[in-house]
């Protein structure tokens, strides 16, 4: 089994930076700088609900790579992502 590295004080984990940018995303509906671009709305909101306990290498993978893509808007909004990146 997959193992996920435990939360750094401060630093927020790969879900939890595709929890925030599903939570602030309105489906690509206006072009705010907020959540998903369209081409990762889907995915995204999938991943967003997948249970943490069912993140295997693959969604790790793609999330790690969404967290990569967003890194600027998620450190706009507070959440450090440097370490999440590395995991």
């Amino acid at each position: 089994m997959y193992q996920r590295r435990s939360r750094q004080s401060g630093h927020t984990t790969i879900p939890e930076a595709v929890r925030y940018l599903a939570s602030v995303c309105d489906g690509a509906i206006k072009r705010d700088g907020l959540g998903f671009r369209s081409d990762h709305v889907a995915y995204g909101h999938w991943l967003a609900r997948l249970p943490i306990d069912q993140w295997g290498p693959d969604e790790y993978r793609h999330g790690r790579t969404i967290v990569t893509v967003y890194c600027a808007q998620l450190q706009r909004a507070g959440l450090s992502t440097s370490r999440a990146v590395k995991q």
